[in-house]
């Protein structure tokens, strides 16, 4: 294990290869997303049908890790062009209650509380019109 809990490549391939030291394609995926990359079937698919075989050497595997990565580069376009939906006026701000609403839901998987929402929004600034700049929550969002 790495530290903070984060696994390692050699090890997350060791515990999912088969008895034959490969790694079963059906299993890549999975095994990718043990390392914190988040890459859809599809994508798994059209990568490891350029090797040859049933399944993938560990340097096959860490190759596919690589470009599973340098295709998830930009989570932080990813994050303002969602959010860019509720900015109406185009101006770049977020009403603070619709932030709140999506974040504190239960139905959006978030389900955070009231109070954790008030100390997240506290390193952010509100302006006298209850709007949040969208650059500033995507920063603050961010940051690990």
């Amino acid at each position: 294990m790495a530290l903070r809990g984060m696994a390692l490549p050699q090890d997350v391939f060791r515990d999912f290869c088969d008895v034959t030291g490969h790694l079963p394609k059906e299993k890549v995926g999975d095994a990718v997303r043990c390392l914190g990359e988040n890459p859809l079937q599809s994508e798994i698919r059209d990568i490891t049908n350029k090797f040859k075989g049933q399944g993938l050497s560990f340097q096959q595997f860490e190759e596919v890790v690589r470009i599973c990565r340098k295709q998830n580069q930009s989570p932080v376009d990813e994050l303002s062009e969602s959010l860019a939906v509720f900015d109406v006026d185009g101006e770049g701000f977020i009403p603070r209650s619709q932030i709140k609403h999506l974040i504190c839901s239960e139905e959006s998987g978030e389900g955070l509380t009231a109070a954790n929402f008030e100390m997240l929004m506290e390193r952010i600034e509100t302006n006298e019109d209850g709007m949040v700049r969208i650059a500033d929550l995507v920063h603050l969002l961010e940051q690990k």
